[in-house]
């Protein structure tokens, strides 16, 4: 920038830009010199923006620059034309990928073959990254993707197909992201969040309510952990939006999607404080899932023996009991703490016909903790050491660390300060 204008100074917000210039051509020292050309007749944060936005943007009319040096896509254009058909082929299919992937991703989506990766890394098409994983420079793949959206039918094939993988590989952590191998599988699913992403948009773009069904337990658990509830309330309404304005035949397993989908909005919108939001959301997932049981909608019911288990399809019965659970977290959280209480006993009793461990232990937690909101001491005690067993033989460390937490608040209120400090860094140390 100081050689096009020897006199510019870097204001706070063009530092940010700068850095976001550096992150979008990766360092590619052409890309660095065809921005800072910019300087003179735009902001900085403008050409940030224009980058991300448009490849063109990058280009120089100086005449001593060689022709295929003068703009970015004149310099992907020159490297292009040197590639097999093959390779070219093989390329624009990995240019799906975003944020890098592994050969096993791209072997599926792709279908390159090990001699054509070899080929594409020689000529620096792809790099390879730690832990085995390849990607390829943001600035190309935005060229090549140019290529792949030329050829619409190939576009929609790969885009399929790499949608089809994510989700795919979403469903496959959920056991993961319940259990003792949690901070792997969160591991996991972060190093492709960028994948996971694209895969989702197009999943909820085109109305495809089996992959969104595939996807969407494993997603929710991802954005709860890791605390980005923002983003979870916004894909998982447009999810949701999508799935409705496409018009999807009302079938069963479109009602339970659309009821797992609300009800992980109330979760959502639970967290980010908007209780009332979150209650008209869980009462619209009750609603869906009682047009699929045999059964009065649960918030009739007057308790747990008030509501006769039906002969229910298990994933209706556990989505119902989610719901009745999440439900009860609003309503206590309102301090309505009879009311938190019926609807959790009746989750309670919901995973338990299920033989669901993870269910009985989060139900079970929360009515120790409304037992403590009501002054009952022992019987939250005991209630929350039923759900640490529970959670210690899942092996669930959110769940041990959370139950933990709860202990320790209510050995306080016994007086029992030194149990307490004793939960309070035992749950400290598995946070």
């Amino acid at each position: 920038v100081r050689r096009v204008s020897p006199d510019a100074t870097l204001t706070r917000e063009d530092r940010i830009a700068v850095v976001r210039i550096c992150q979008l051509v990766e360092g590619l020292p052409l890309g660095l010199e065809l921005a800072a050309a910019w300087a003179r007749v735009m902001p900085l944060a403008e050409i940030a923006q224009e980058i991300q936005r448009n490849l063109d943007f990058l280009s120089t009319k100086m005449r001593d620059v060689p022709e295929r040096h003068r703009n970015a896509r004149a310099l992907f254009e020159h490297s292009w034309q040197l590639l097999s058909d093959q390779e070219q082929h093989a390329l624009m299919h990995l240019s799906v990928f975003q944020g890098g992937f592994t050969r096993e991703a791209a072997s599926r989506v792709s279908g390159a073959s090990p001699s054509q990766w070899i080929s594409l890394v020689d000529k620096s098409m792809l790099r390879t990254q730690p832990l085995g994983r390849y990607d390829m420079h943001e600035l190309l793949r935005q060229f090549v993707t140019e290529k792949l959206s030329a050829t619409p039918g190939a576009s929609q094939e790969v885009r399929a197909a790499h949608c089809g993988y994510y989700c795919a590989f979403l469903q496959e952590h959920e056991d993961g992201l319940k259990g003792a191998a949690q901070r792997e599988a969160l591991d996991e699913i972060a190093a492709d969040i960028d994948n996971v992403r694209a895969a989702w948009q197009w999943a909820v773009e085109h109305a495809r309510a089996d992959e969104i069904a595939r996807g969407l337990e494993s997603l929710y658990h991802f954005y709860y952990a890791r605390g980005w509830m923002h983003e979870g309330k916004a894909v998982y309404h447009k999810a949701l939006d999508s799935l409705e304005a496409a018009g999807v035949e009302q079938s069963e397993a479109h009602t339970l999607i659309v009821g797992r989908l609300l009800t992980r909005l109330g979760r959502f919108a639970y967290r980010l404080g908007l209780h009332r939001e979150a209650r008209e959301l869980l009462r619209r997932s009750l609603v869906a899932y009682a047009r699929l049981a045999t059964e009065p909608p649960a918030e009739s019911c007057a308790g747990p023996s008030d509501c006769p288990l039906p002969e229910e399809l298990p994933p209706v019965c556990v989505e119902r009991a989610f719901s009745l659970f999440s439900l009860s977290v609003v309503v206590r959280g309102d301090g309505e703490y009879r009311e938190a209480q019926r609807l959790c006993r009746q989750s309670y009793e919901l995973y338990r016909a299920c033989a669901n461990s993870t269910g009985m232990a989060m139900a079970l937690k929360v009515l120790g903790m409304i037992s403590g909101s009501l002054d009952n001491y022992v019987k939250a005690q005991r209630l929350l050491q039923e759900a640490l067993v529970l959670y210690q033989e899942i092996g669930d460390p959110y769940g041990i660390a959370s139950t933990l937490n709860d202990l320790g608040f209510v050995a306080a209120g016994l007086d029992q300060n030194s149990s307490a400090r004793r939960y309070y860094q035992d749950s400290l140390k598995i946070r």
